[in-house]
């Protein structure tokens, strides 16, 4: 069983009207970036009166640590969602090329539905580098990673390969990359998207072949 997989899926930071405002931002940042956070942009995305963000988040410091749990948080259940599918894999296939290739499927599944919602995606990049800037804001997204790494270090131990706590984390450096190539590649329906499906699923097991 992965690492990821033990752990209990985490209660969601926030609910009513503050879960109501960080959907809200983070459609703004997917749309704008994070020059275009406001609190009166918020509220318009929300459909609520102008104060409504910030009389729950005064600052704008206060609503990007929100944010920031919120982007966490959903990037935090998929991983953990993540490690249970790969224990299911290893359980199916314990080696040979369909073990492989399921891992691989896995990986680039879960892709898939973060670039379903590009706004998720671009909304972690802008925070992440606002994190530079930022320290504090690092520790939510830090745990999703952290959890990643785990998942990627458990694809080597199934497989009976060496792979180090710093290889780990080099090699899902290169995932976060693959991720964001996503980006730049086809989204919708029909040629476009199985022109993204070949991208990850080249890029992925270029990456994980090794491991898995």
């Amino acid at each position: 069983m992965t690492a990821a997989s033990t752990t209990t899926a985490p209660t969601p930071p926030h609910a009513g009207r503050r879960l109501e405002l960080v959907i809200a931002a983070q459609q703004v940042v997917g749309a704008g970036g994070l020059r275009s956070l406001t609190h009166r942009a918020v509220d318009a995305d929300a459909g609520l009166p102008e104060g409504s963000c910030s009389s729950y988040y005064r600052t704008k410091v206060a609503l990007l640590g929100a944010l920031t749990e919120h982007i966490g948080h959903q990037l935090r259940v998929s991983v953990l969602d993540l490690g249970g599918r790969l224990d299911v894999v290893h359980a199916r296939h314990p080696d040979g090329q369909e073990r492989t290739d399921a891992v691989v499927g896995e990986v680039v599944a879960l892709f898939e539905r973060w670039l379903d919602e590009p706004g998720l995606v671009v909304t972690q990049a802008e925070l992440g580098l606002e994190a530079l800037r930022q320290p504090e804001l690092g520790a939510a997204l830090a745990e999703w990673r952290a959890g990643l790494v785990d998942v990627v270090a458990e694809i080597a131990a199934g497989s009976g390969k060496e792979c180090s706590r710093g290889r780990a984390d080099g090699l899902v450096a290169a995932l976060e990359g693959i991720l964001l190539g996503g980006l730049t590649h086809g989204a919708g329906d029909g040629p476009a998207r199985a022109e993204r499906a070949a991208y990850l699923t080249d890029a992925v097991l270029l990456v994980l072949t090794p491991l898995a």
